[in-house]
């Protein structure tokens, strides 16, 4: 008996001593690595952050922008990103000694979730105002705790079981694996480079419609950050291809709410005069696309 809770004792005390390792030398590699999240906060300048979720990823061209402009721009948008994560960043990278005084320009679909609707009798199909709750925050952004503080508290919040017990040191699949391919390259051309079919635009044809929510208390709390950091905070509408764009049944009626309810002005990037090869699908520009659409943004600037 004596051997057996020796043997368990060493057991448990190899596994916490391996795990402490790993965690601290997950967040050194973090720290070096080239992925978005922990270039934004190096010493180097940042003149525009922009944020989003994938539609923020493939509109604006950061490697495009860098090379032809004098301002100097970081694309933080990630696909799937939540607006809980995003005003995170914005709340930490305010304070940021390399992202003072920058224009945060931000994605305004990201805090528009959809549903595509395929029943043709659904009665979802309807153009009425629809709000919904925060999204629950995925655990990507796990390992970038000890970078910002705000991520940090977010996760902090939240109740873990014991099944997510790894998943507090860190160690999340996607994330580690992402944060170690940028050790040795960039991730400043992370766009679409596929063009966009028939099956796709013969698909969105088919369904009934899409439906957008708003996520207002999310907006809302954006905005008191903005206002507290005092924040040159603008908004930026990525382009529909026109096959999904004709299914948005409620999407004109949530901008215009957000427009008049929040006093914004968002860019809206649909005005920009795209072709098909332009889109890698119905809701994502390819990097052909990004180009056009990075190039109407800068001329937007000082408008």
């Amino acid at each position: 008996m004596k051997k057996f809770l020796v043997a368990v004792i060493l057991l448990v005390t190899t596994i916490f001593v391996v795990d402490k390792i790993a965690y601290h030398t997950l967040n050194f590699l973090t720290s070096k690595s080239n992925i978005r999240f922990s270039r934004a906060i190096r010493n180097v300048r940042n003149d525009i952050v922009v944020l989003g979720d994938s539609r923020g990823v493939n509109s604006i061209n950061e490697a495009f922008w860098n090379d032809n402009y004098s301002t100097s721009l970081i694309n933080m948008s990630f696909n799937g990103m939540q607006p809980t994560v995003l005003n995170s960043f914005v709340n930490d990278l305010a304070d940021a000694e390399n992202t003072k005084d920058a224009i945060f320009f931000v994605e305004l679909t990201t805090f528009l979730p959809w549903q595509i609707v395929s029943d043709s009798t659904s009665s979802k199909c309807l153009n009425k105002l629809s709000f919904s709750k925060q999204r629950e925050v995925d655990d990507f952004y796990l390992p970038f705790r000890n970078l910002y503080p705000s991520v940090d508290t977010v996760y902090s919040n939240r109740n873990y079981g014991f099944n997510d017990y790894l998943k507090l040191l860190n160690f999340n699949t996607q994330s580690t694996y992402r944060i170690l391919l940028y050790l040795l390259k960039n991730d400043k051309e992370y766009i679409n480079s596929r063009t966009i079919d028939l099956s796709i635009i013969n698909y969105y044809k088919q369904v009934c419609c899409v439906q957008v929510s708003i996520e207002d208390k999310a907006f809302e709390e954006l905005l008191s950050i903005a206002k507290n950091k005092a924040l040159d905070l603008r908004f930026f509408i990525a382009p529909f291809h026109q096959s999904f764009r004709r299914k948005l049944t409620n999407y004109d009626s949530a901008i215009k709410y957000m427009s008049d309810k929040y006093k914004i002005h968002p860019i809206d990037l649909n005005e920009v005069h795209l072709l098909e090869v332009d889109f890698a699908d119905g809701y994502h520009t390819n990097v052909t696309g990004s180009k056009k659409l990075t190039e109407f943004m800068h001329s937007s600037l000082d408008k």
